[in-house]
C-alpha cells in the first residue's frame, strides 16, 4: 500500500515549566484524523485492536463506506480498492485477497465496530497509537499536497511540509503548525531539507519529521 506522508513529533524540548492541564477519561480513547479530534466515537481496544463506529471511518479522506443489513456487511471504498467486512468474521475481503483480522467487525448496541487501523491502512493513512495519551492518529495527505513536496522547489515543499497531518508520540502535542496560526512562531530547517523542522514558539521548541516522506 502506499502511504502518504505525515508529521511525527518526536521529542519536545521545554525550556521552560510547562502545565499539562489535559485530563483523559478513564478507557476513553480519542480519535485524531488529519490533526482534526472525532468527536463522539465510542472507540475502545480489543485485544490491542482499536475499535471504532463505522461513521468514524468516513472522517479518512478519500474514503466512502456503506453497511448491509441483510449481510451484516461492511464495504469500504477507497479510490479503486474495495474492503469488505463481515460482522464476526476474522477474515476481510480487499483487491488483493482474503486478509486475516486481528479482531473482527462486531456489531454493538445496534452499531457495527471496526477496526481502525486496518482500513485506514488499507487506504493508504499513516496511522499511529499513542499510549500515553490513549490517542489514534490518522493522516493522509491528499494528492495536491504531495506533489508540492515532489515538486522539487525546496521553498514550496517546506510549505507544503508545515501543512502535513501531524501525529505525536507526546502526551500534549503542542504546539502544531496548524495551531500557531495567527500567532508569532519561528521555525527551522536544515540546508537544502524541507523533510524535518524545528518549530519555536514561546517556551517550547518541537521537532517535527515527515513519515514516509519522498526523501
Amino acid at each position: 500500500m502506499n502511504k502518504l506522508a505525515s508529521l511525527v513529533c518526536a521529542s519536545i524540548l521545554t525550556l521552560a515549566v510547562v502545565s499539562e492541564d489535559t485530563t483523559f477519561a478513564a478507557g476513553g480513547i480519542e480519535v485524531i484524523v488529519n490533526n482534526a479530534a472525532v468527536q463522539g466515537t465510542s472507540a475502545y481496544l480489543a485485544d490491542g485492536t482499536t475499535m471504532v463506529p463505522l461513521n468514524v471511518v468516513q472522517h479518512i479522506p478519500g474514503i466512502s463506506v456503506s453497511w448491509n443489513n441483510e449481510t451484516k456487511t461492511v464495504t469500504v471504498m477507497s479510490g479503486s480498492e474495495v474492503i469488505r467486512l463481515t460482522a464476526g468474521q476474522k477474515t476481510a475481503s480487499t483487491g488483493s485477497g482474503t486478509v486475516a483480522l486481528s479482531t473482527p467487525a462486531i456489531l454493538q448496541k445496534g452499531h457495527i465496530m471496526v477496526p481502525l487501523r486496518f482500513i485506514a491502512e488499507v487506504s493508504g493513512a499513516y496511522v499511529i497509537w499513542n499510549p500515553g495519551s490513549r490517542t489514534v492518529y490518522v493522516s493522509k495527505a491528499d494528492s495536491r499536497l504531495k506533489e508540492r513536496l515532489t515538486s522539487g522547489n525546496l521553498t514550496e515543499a517546506r510549505r507544503a511540509a508545515l501543512q502535513l497531518p501531524c501525529v505525536s508520540m507526546i502526551r500534549d502535542l503542542e504546539p502544531t503548525p496548524s495551531s500557531l496560526e495567527g500567532q508569532s512562531f519561528t521555525y527551522y530547517f536544515p540546508e537544502g531539507e524541507y523533510s524535518r523542522f524545528l518549530i519555536w514558539s514561546g517556551d517550547v521548541v518541537s521537532y517535527y519529521e515527515a513519515a514516509n516522506a519522498p526523501y
